[in-house]
């Protein structure tokens, strides 16, 4: 009686643990692909494949660039909270600091800035404005004190909407 009840325990166990784990491997959704852009330039844009495979190559290519400017500027930001943070601030050491973090974010500017105009170079007039019609929303939308989606902004249906009150 003992032997039986404990196979049957051991059945119902382990046909529950392969259904658990069936189940999981049923409901995985693979890995989203690298180029994650594609699908976003050609609903946005309304690029081909080749166009949006282009943008994205150029996307990354300004990114790869900018990447070393962005963590010499990060590098630099650090230094200047930790200049400003001592008993005896050192103000020409804080005024030196300033000047790097400005060359740095000109920099910055300037490689956004070849990026824009060599994307613009792909794109139909209509794309180029949608394209610059984009960016400028979303320059609108990181204003100092708003956020990343604008001004009282929350999220409804999948969408960030304005809030009414």
């Amino acid at each position: 009686m003992k032997k039986s009840l404990f196979i049957l325990v051991m059945v119902l166990s382990l046909s529950l643990n392969l259904g658990f784990w069936g189940m999981i491997a049923w409901q995985h959704k693979p890995c989203p692909p690298k180029d994650r852009f594609h699908p976003f330039y050609r609903e946005r844009f309304g690029l081909s494949f080749e166009k949006a495979k282009k943008m994205e190559g150029l996307r990354k290519e300004m990114m790869q660039k900018m990447k070393p400017t962005g963590q010499e500027l990060a590098k630099e930001r650090k230094e200047l909270i930790h200049l400003l943070s001592v008993p005896e601030p050192n103000r020409a050491e804080i005024d030196q600091r300033l000047a790097n973090i400005q060359a740095l974010q000109g920099s910055i500017h300037l490689m956004l800035v070849e990026h824009m105009l060599s994307a613009k170079e792909n794109l139909t007039p209509a794309q180029q404005k949608r394209f610059f019609k984009f960016i400028m929303g979303r320059m609108d939308s990181h204003r100092p004190g708003q956020g990343r989606r604008g001004p009282k902004m929350e999220k409804r249906g999948g969408k960030y909407k304005q809030k009414t009150e």
